[in-house]
This record gives structure tokens, C-alpha cells and sequence, in this order.
């Protein structure tokens, strides 16, 4: 069972929001100063705010 405010088993503060493309991503992104961009698995990017970024590339993801 996954968490809804986890991904692939990195327990995250808040929910993230998935894209599909990368430019989509950042323009919702630029819309709340506190939110970064992940490169997810397979093509997703996750929408993220501070500190569940910081989480997830300490789990091996990278900034978009």
C-alpha cells in the first residue's frame, strides 16, 4: 500500500503534483516560490515543495 503523501517509499511532508512533461512542471512550479521540480520515474516529473525535494534527492532522484 503506498501513502498518499509518500513515492516509491520516500515519506514525503505533502502531496506531490505529477506531470507528464517538464515544461508543464515548471510553469506550475513558478507559480508558489517554495515548490522544485523532480524527475520522477519513467517520465514523471513531481512538483514538490522544499523540503520533500531535499528528501527525495537524498533518495537518488534529481532536480529538474
Amino acid at each position: 500500500m503506498t501513502l498518499p503523501n509518500s513515492y516509491n517509499n520516500v515519506a514525503l511532508k505533502h502531496r506531490p503534483v505529477f506531470f507528464s512533461t517538464e515544461r508543464y512542471a515548471h510553469s506550475y512550479a513558478s507559480r508558489s516560490r517554495f515548490s522544485r521540480v523532480i524527475m520522477g520515474e519513467a517520465g514523471q516529473y513531481l512538483v514538490v515543495c522544499n523540503a520533500d525535494a531535499q528528501r527525495l534527492v537524498r533518495a537518488g532522484y534529481e532536480l529538474a
